[in-house]
């Protein structure tokens, strides 16, 4: 077994080469962990972060001149809005003799021994985590099956996605992950026990035609498959990773799209609660939509900066028609402006619009977020790789395999100040 001296070693070659890097290994495509709206280092602490929120203003105002009776005052309504944050926990490992080598080459070799190593983990776990802010909750991954599978054999079966639930790089890099089935809106799960347990085998990233997205092939027990064979025949399917569950966060869809309680506030009764949403009808999403869609917030309130996630064919659609209300000011910067490279911006009613790609976005969707608005908050910002009460341990011992574990650890969630100033836009369809 590897001694104690080659964990302290591990440790501390750690945290001189990453420890104080490990924000920068989060990958490009992690929009929302890399936006500046982590809440300060004094509102982390504790189970639940709890936010006050005007659910209705104060409405008790008299008119007429001279002597007037008073009507009754009607005090503003205020909420306690409660989030808890969703922990992620994902491991890798290093197998002995990669970490005898790496501890005894000092800090170049250990570089090299476990590069690929972190910069993987912390690439899966942030990609889970930036999936959970986006869809977490009661969608799971947002991708439903659409039509009954098509068996290959006894353990293997081949399912149809629908096309605007679907994102091609939410399956990339992930043959081998594990995933369950719910029925689309319910909590009835596909099978049971094991049988219920699918690994992801591979996806082809062609929609199989105009109308549906790519497919997915899995595997798992002949029981398994069989049930999942005869409820995606019958019902549309819900795609969840295996144990979230009921453990993730609720998401900016679940938020958008909410109706009733949530946060410990009811939607149903205040309005300032609930998102507005903007209906495509299954064409293309234009500028000149997209500002139909922004009037919806400001005719709520909505007098700030958005940010605007739509789908890369959604975003190419969108470049095409740059020329529109593109700022050319001083503050002009060939990255975002020239060539639609990395984002567009425009000046709408709200003031301004960031337009991005986003490669987890469905074809189908997109999302307006008040970006001032939209904060996330918990005890840990972002990805870590130090575990709660283990400050500076790294590795710790596999009790399975002959190596060294490497956890990393998320625990956050996502929440919007004001739901009324948001936007859920659906049914687009990009030709």
């Amino acid at each position: 077994m590897a001694s104690m001296e080659t964990t302290t070693t591990l440790n501390g070659l750690y945290k001189e080469v990453y420890a104080d890097k490990i924000k920068d290994l989060i990958p490009e495509s992690d929009i929302l962990l890399k936006m500046d709206n982590f809440v300060s280092k004094d509102q982390r602490e504790g189970n639940k972060y709890h936010q006050p929120v005007l659910l209705a203003l104060p409405t008790g105002a008299t008119w007429g001149l001279g002597v007037v009776t008073l009507n009754t005052a009607i005090a503003s309504t205020m909420g306690d809005a409660q989030v808890t944050g969703s922990a992620i926990t994902h491991r890798d490992l290093l197998a002995y003799d990669a970490a005898a080598k790496a501890a005894k080459g000092g800090k170049q070799s250990f570089a090299e021994a476990t590069g690929l190593v972190v910069k993987n983990l912390v690439k899966a776990t942030s990609k889970f985590l930036e999936l959970d802010l986006l869809y977490g909750g009661a969608t799971g991954l947002g991708v439903s099956v659409t039509t009954s599978s098509t068996n290959t054999d006894a353990t293997h079966t081949v399912l149809t996605l629908r096309l605007d639930s679907w994102a091609p790089a939410i399956f990339s890099g992930m043959e081998g992950a594990q995933i369950v089935f719910y029925r689309e809106g319910t909590s009835t799960l596909v099978s049971s026990g094991a049988d219920s347990i699918f690994t992801i085998v591979s996806q082809n990233v062609v929609p199989a035609s105009s109308t549906v997205g790519g497919t997915l092939t899995v595997s798992g027990t002949s029981t398994g498959i069989s049930a999942l064979d005869t409820a995606a025949a019958s019902y549309k399917l819900a795609i969840y990773w295996n144990s979230s569950y009921g453990n993730q966060m609720s998401g900016l869809q679940a938020i958008l799209t909410n109706t009733g309680s949530l946060f410990n506030v009811d939607a149903s009764a205040y309005s300032l609660c609930q998102a507005n949403t903007f209906d495509c009808a299954s064409t293309q999403l234009t500028f000149g939509k997209l500002q139909n869609a922004l009037a919806l917030g400001v005719n709520r309130g909505l007098d700030s900066k958005v940010k605007v996630m739509v789908s890369p064919a959604t975003f190419a659609n969108l470049v095409d028609e740059q020329a529109g209300a593109r700022r050319y000011d001083s503050s002009y910067e060939s990255g975002k402006a020239k060539n639609g490279v990395k984002a567009l911006e425009f000046f709408s009613a709200n003031g301004l619009m960031e337009i991005v790609p986003h490669i987890f976005m469905h074809q189908g969707k997109a999302m307006v977020i008040p970006t001032e608005e939209t904060i996330r908050l918990g005890p840990v910002d972002g990805v870590t790789s130090t575990l709660p009460g283990m400050p500076g341990e790294f590795f710790v011992q596999s009790q399975t395999y002959a190596a060294f574990e490497l956890r990393n650890y998320a625990n956050e969630a996502i929440f919007i100040e004001a739901p009324a100033h948001a936007i859920y836009v659906k049914n687009i369809t990009n030709v």
